[in-house]
């Protein structure tokens, strides 16, 4: 059967359906014409589906594959959404690009392009018509590259309680690197500093809410960023903005940063909001 399967897959039809998907932008918040576009491909091959709107317009798409008796139920899945379009792009990121054996698009790895072997794997299967036992199912979850709401909706619903969920996010397991038994966690710190507005001739007088963001900005380094069992926690500073809205010689009494952090197996949220907070206080 394995043999067979794999004798199934179609490249071309993989590389036909990313090139389709990464022609639908599906930035985060816009994850809509994706999912439908999806249902489609899924009910094409035979499958049952069901769109769970998350939010207003922000569908979750499942679509599922039942044997013809009960059993295991295993689940793939992957977030429709991609981050925003951003400087530096040389081509039209919603029209793919083959180049030096590589398709250019957005979201081409980050990821259309494991949610396009999904469907071919998915399609191999349902065209071999195989008799199995259980339940073969695909999730497309929003908001990934946000706050995860997607993935936080469909955990409260029945699929939650499948056997088994394997993520198509872009990574290569190899024998020395085996392809992770799960995935870091994440945290987001929203930092606000507060400072002491005074004229910008007599900057002495006041308390710069920037310039003390920045000190904690130069020092995130020392933050106890940690490495265990395969996984290895990170951090970015997302964003920050204080001061002015319209042009004056103020000291900026207000200043907001984000850092997105990841964590590892032993962390909590907890644990890694006191790290932060210690960093702060010292």
């Amino acid at each position: 059967m394995h043999d067979d399967l794999l004798n199934k897959i179609d490249h071309d039809y993989t590389v036909k359906k990313l090139e389709e998907m990464i022609a639908i932008p599906s930035v985060v918040k816009e994850e809509k014409e994706l999912a439908y576009y999806l249902q489609g491909e899924l009910e094409s091959l035979g499958f049952e589906t069901e769109l769970h709107e998350v939010e207003p317009g922000r569908p979750n798409i499942y679509g599922w594959l039942k044997g013809a008796k009960p059993g295991k139920r295993l689940n793939f899945n992957g977030h429709m959404d991609t981050v925003p379009v951003v400087s530096g792009w040389d081509t039209d990121p919603f029209k793919p690009v083959k180049k030096d054996g590589k398709i250019y698009g957005l979201g081409s790895n980050d990821m259309k392009g494991g949610i396009a072997c999904t469907l071919s794997m998915l399609k191999a299967f349902a065209d071999s018509g195989h008799q199995f036992k259980g339940e073969l199912s695909f999730s497309g979850v929003i908001d990934e590259e946000a706050y995860g709401e997607g993935a936080k909706a469909m955990l409260k619903t029945d699929w939650s309680k499948v056997d088994a969920i394997l993520l198509g996010e872009p990574s290569q397991g190899t024998k020395e690197n085996p392809t992770a038994l799960g995935i870091t966690g994440k945290v987001l710190y929203d930092i606000y500093v507060h400072g002491v507005a005074a004229h910008g001739f007599s900057p002495e007088a006041g308390v710069n809410a920037v310039e003390q963001a920045g000190i904690i900005l130069a020092n995130l380094h020392k933050l106890k960023i940690a490495k265990r069992d395969g996984f290895k926690g990170n951090y970015s500073t997302l964003k920050i903005e204080g001061g002015y809205k319209v042009y004056s010689v103020v000291v900026p009494a207000e200043c907001r940063f984000e850092v997105n952090r990841l964590t590892v197996p032993g962390e909590t949220v907890e644990s890694v909001i006191k790290d932060m907070e210690n960093l702060i206080a010292s």
